[in-house]
């Protein structure tokens, strides 16, 4: 099983630090190389951004992050361990999934890395409409290869329906032999395509961009939705009769969630977390953005014994025991002045 060096992922990420660090929650106006209130510790000035932000992804706080601390900035893989507060290889693996390209695949997905490395490009935040065009034929082309029995076995394996796969638009990739599993920006154009293989292993097709997990027979309703981890878990939650949407990791998305919310006039959100350290951490972050942009958030936790909402699935719960799961955060809906002034305070 092949595992990414740290330094081909720094060489997939350039060009895109901005972006990726934006997912990862801090404010996307704090990352203009002038003094802000530190999005971790607070203060007034203490923050900011080294040069070349985008190629590099290095930031320092004067109190908290700085020369000496550790990990010590220098890259984007340190700023992510600082602000995420993961592990080394917690935060490889984020950034492998965010990518496109987890840690622990097979030698396909190396394929990837060489050829990302070769060209060298910054990938640019908006996804061009060639690229839209292509993932789009790819997408469809692989749903019309899909069989039924194939459907059907996928089904039986993450015990969801097969309506809930068609939903979200599951095809099959012969070149690559896994299913395929959409990941579409704001507005819903695709804008990537995660595979995932007979053994569970899970990578993206090359020059994917990360995007959301959206069902196509759901319409937005402008009220409440659930946001969950994974795109089985939105099958999952379709099964169970919620209305929801999909992150592509614990900590990703944020950015394209916030703006897919605010394009159709969400009020509130209920981010239910997987039970693991990362999975709630990221959640309350999720929710915190969330509130600056005029909605009231919560966090539920899905018991330890299932996991994650596919698990209580599984287990047997129905609509009711997910939405009165125990509420472990909420933020009210709040101006960004408000934002600034409570929440990064020391």
């Amino acid at each position: 099983m092949a595992i990414p060096s740290s330094q081909s992922l720094l060489d997939l990420a350039q060009g895109r630090w901005v972006e990726i660090l934006v997912a990862a929650g801090i404010p996307s106006e704090r990352l203009d190389g002038r003094g802000h209130p530190c999005p971790r510790c607070g203060g007034r000035d203490r923050f900011c951004a080294f040069g070349q932000l985008a190629q590099r992804g290095a930031v320092h706080c004067r109190h908290c992050f700085t020369r000496g601390c550790d990990p010590r900035p220098g890259n984007g893989i340190a700023t992510l361990m600082w602000f995420l507060r993961l592990r080394f290889p917690e935060t490889v693996a984020w950034l492998g999934d965010f990518l496109g390209a987890s840690p622990g695949t097979s030698s396909s997905v190396n394929t990837v890395y060489a050829s990302a490395v070769t060209h060298n490009a910054p990938v640019s935040r908006q996804a061009s409409a060639a690229h839209l065009r292509r993932m789009k034929d790819l997408t469809v082309d692989s749903m019309r290869r899909i069989t039924t029995s194939q459907l059907a076995r996928l089904s039986l394996q993450l015990g969801v329906s097969v309506k809930s796969l068609q939903s979200l638009c599951v095809g099959y990739s012969t070149d690559h032999h896994a299913t395929t599993w959409p990941m579409r920006d704001a507005s819903g154009g695709i804008v990537g395509i995660r595979l995932r293989r007979a053994d569970s292993q899970k990578c993206s097709i090359q020059s994917s961009q990360s995007g959301l997990f959206l069902l196509r027979s759901q319409r937005p309703t402008g009220g409440h939705v659930f946001i969950v981890e994974g795109a089985s878990d939105v099958a999952a939650g379709f099964d169970l009769g919620l209305h929801c949407v999909g992150r592509p990791s614990c900590s990703g998305g944020t950015q394209q969630l916030r703006q897919y919310l605010d394009r159709h006039g969400y009020l509130a959100a209920t981010v239910i977390a997987d039970h693991d350290e990362s999975g709630i951490a990221g959640a309350i972050r999720l929710a915190k953005c969330l509130s600056v942009t005029g909605i009231n958030a919560n966090v539920s936790v899905v018991p330890k014994v299932e996991g994650d909402l596919r698990g209580m699935l599984l287990a047997g719960a129905g609509i009711h025991d997910v939405k009165s799961l125990r509420t472990i955060h909420e933020f009210e809906a709040r101006a960004v002045s408000r934002q600034l002034l409570l929440d990064f305070a020391a």
